[in-house]
């Protein structure tokens, strides 16, 4: 704790090592999620299976470079070689910590990413409960400063439910779904009501990272969508939570949108509201004898628990962010842009040139043999 200040990273990584990838290919051939090199000069990459290749390794070990710079292109081919003594060792990660005066880190996932759009229900669990007994043996080495967060797929609710109570068991204090529903279900059916109803009840905050849709670029048709327009995507998704009531229904239940930036979080809100008004919400709840409650849209803050870095435009629009009116109504609360986890000086780490302990890095822990599928 630095000038008596706590300070927590609400969004930090580890990066999945090839190794706990293996027990799963032995369990279900090819067609498991694994470390593949497709293309020599993009580096390794996770084959999530039907011909289909996730983001490269050494991009979650790369920060602040020009990504078609040579020497960018020359660290992609290094992959794993890029991983600090942090990836692979809590003692030195905490050593990290210590040096970016953090406190703690709660923990997601970096190379199951596109793994929620694997086809084949059964891979997705094995791989998806490996993870979660993987991190929660990871993080309770310092279980004070690590807080990590269980993934889970929603194809199969009951399925999810018991997956959701057993990470919490082991530690996880949060869970990971799509950021984008699968097409075939949105988020506003009400057959997820048991699934958010036993997440309240868990006290389990629903966490949603850019990269991590149900189909590839957030449900969107269009490539922008998969990275600098990716809130273009997950604006759907809140806008179906608020509209559809499941923040009215389940009161308790929290949602974390992460790193997608807020800058567009006001003007979305306020459009909301607009289509609320002008279609006679207002004037029905009133007659329904329900009030003015969260449904209705940007005085909604109704999506309470929505956090994400902000950034400065999304910090000039939290003002537009009008807190939530009505019985049930709550702020929309957006998190201060997180203080992240510098490397180790060198020429691997940070923007060419860049002062040494300038650039960011994501740490993961090494897989450890017997620690794959159930």
């Amino acid at each position: 704790m630095k000038d008596g200040k706590l300070c927590i990273s609400a969004d930090s990584h580890v990066v999945e090592s090839a190794e706990f990838f293996e027990p799963l290919v032995k369990r279900f051939g090819s067609e498991a999620p694994h470390v593949v090199v497709a293309d020599p000069e993009r580096g390794p990459q996770l084959y999530i299976g039907n011909g289909q290749l996730g983001l490269t390794i050494a991009g979650f070990l790369q920060a602040n470079v020009d990504f078609t710079s040579p020497d960018a292109r020359a660290m992609l081919k290094q992959g794993y070689k890029l991983a600090r003594p942090g990836c692979y060792d809590v003692a030195e990660r905490l050593k990290d910590q210590d040096i970016d005066g953090l406190d703690g880190e709660v923990v997601y996932p970096s190379v199951l990413f596109n793994v929620y759009q694997v086809a084949n229900r059964d891979i997705l669990n094995a791989t998806f409960s490996s993870y979660n007994d993987w991190v929660a043996d990871y993080c309770k080495e310092a279980p004070d400063r690590l807080f990590a967060l269980s993934c889970l797929q929603l194809y199969d609710l009951d399925e999810a439910i018991s997956e959701m109570d057993r990470a919490k068991q082991l530690g996880c204090v949060g869970t990971c779904i799509p950021a984008s529903a699968p097409p075939s279900m949105l988020y506003a059916d009400k057959g997820y009501d048991k699934f958010w109803a036993a997440a309240q009840e868990m006290e389990q905050p629903l966490n949603m990272h850019i990269f991590t849709g149900a189909t590839p670029n957030h449900g969107l048709p269009f490539r922008q969508a998969g990275s600098p327009l990716a809130f273009a995507g997950v604006m759907f998704t809140i806008a179906d939570l608020i509209q559809s009531g499941v923040c009215e229904r389940f009161p308790r239940l929290k949602f974390v949108i992460t790193e997608f930036e807020a800058g567009w979080t006001a003007i979305m809100l306020k459009r909301l509201d607009w289509a609320y008004l002008r279609g006679g919400g207002q004037r029905v709840r009133r007659e329904r004898g329900r009030g003015r409650g969260p449904a209705g849209a940007a005085d909604a803050g109704a999506l309470h628990g929505q956090g994400a870095r902000e950034g400065p435009l999304g910090l000039r629009g939290r003002d537009q962010v009008r807190p939530g009116r009505g019985e049930k109504g709550r702020p929309l609360t957006v998190r201060r842009p997180r203080r992240r986890i510098t490397g180790r000086p060198g020429p691997r780490f940070g923007a060419r040139g860049a002062p040494p302990g300038s650039g960011p890095s994501r740490r993961g822990p090494p897989a450890r043999r017997g620690s794959g599928a159930r």
